[in-house]
């Protein structure tokens, strides 16, 4: 099984949604991925992730 990580930066302004939908795409399209699991963690503790 290969398994890859990856620290994505994004910088805010502000509370909104933040879109990262593209980035994300593009890393597994450079990894070429076909199938598998994302496991998607966030460090900051007043923020979430919708999926």
């Amino acid at each position: 099984m290969k398994q890859k990580f990856y620290n994505l930066k994004i910088n805010t302004n502000g509370q909104k949604l933040y879109d990262f939908t593209d980035q994300t795409i593009e890393w597994i399209k450079k990894n070429d991925f076909k199938t598998g699991i994302i496991n998607l963690s966030i460090q900051h503790t007043s923020a979430s992730i919708i999926v």
